[in-house]
C-alpha cells in the first residue's frame, strides 16, 4: 500500500471550513495517511525542515490541499515549498528525494465553477492556474496525476445563509471520498 503524507496550506485553520471539513473527513477515511497542518505546526512559518523533508521522504504520494488565494498556493504553503524542496533534497543532480512520487492536488475556490473557464471570471481553468505547481513537480521528478477541486466554498459567519453551510457540508465529505477513492 502506498504511503500517503497530506499538506495542509490553509494559512488559519481555526477560520477555515471548507478546507477543514475535508481534513476531518479525510483523517476518518485514510486513517493511515500522514497528515502535516502547516497552519497548525508552523503558524509563523518557521518551519522544522528536517522534520519536513523526512515526512516527503517517506511518501509515495504527496497531497498538497489549500484553498485558492491569488491564483496560487496560499502563503504559508509557497514559503513551505521555498524552504523545504531545497537544492541537493528535490531538486539539482543530488536532489531526488522527491523522485519518483505523485502529486494530487486538493483545492477549494471560493468562486463558481463557472468562473473558471475561459468564458468565465477568471479566463482559465484551475488545472491551467497550476501550471507552475505542475512544472515544480516535474522540475523534482514528480507529476501531477490528480486533482481534486471543490467550487463555491466561501462561508462567511453571520453572512452566509444557512443552507450554504449544509451545501458545504454535503460537498466536502463528496471531495474528501473523491480523494480518498484516488488515493486507495
Amino acid at each position: 500500500m502506498s504511503k500517503v503524507l497530506i499538506v495542509s496550506g490553509h494559512p488559519d485553520p481555526a477560520h477555515s471550513t471548507a478546507n477543514r471539513l475535508i481534513l476531518e473527513n479525510v483523517k476518518t477515511l485514510l486513517p493511515g495517511a500522514a497528515v502535516r497542518e502547516l497552519g497548525k505546526l508552523y503558524p509563523d512559518g518557521a518551519f522544522d525542515v528536517a522534520a519536513e523533508q523526512e515526512a516527503l521522504a517517506q511518501a509515495d504520494i504527496i497531497v498538497l490541499a489549500f484553498p485558492l488565494y491569488w491564483y496560487s498556493v496560499p502563503g504559508l504553503m509557497k514559503n513551505w515549498i521555498d524552504k523545504v524542496w531545497l537544492h541537493g533534497f528535490a531538486y539539482g543532480s543530488k536532489g531526488d528525494k522527491l523522485r519518483g512520487k505523485r502529486m494530487v492536488l486538493s483545492v477549494t475556490t471560493g468562486g463558481p465553477e463557472t468562473a473558471y473557464r475561459h468564458d468565465g471570471e477568471q479566463t482559465a481553468t484551475v488545472r491551467e492556474i497550476f501550471l507552475p505547481l505542475r512544472l515544480t513537480a516535474r522540475n523534482c521528478g514528480m507529476k501531477v496525476t490528480d486533482y481534486v477541486i471543490s467550487y463555491g466554498m466561501m462561508f462567511i459567519p453571520g453572512l452566509s445563509a444557512p443552507e450554504d453551510m449544509a451545501r458545504i457540508e454535503r460537498e466536502t465529505a463528496e471531495h474528501a471520498r473523491e480523494l480518498a477513492r484516488i488515493l486507495s
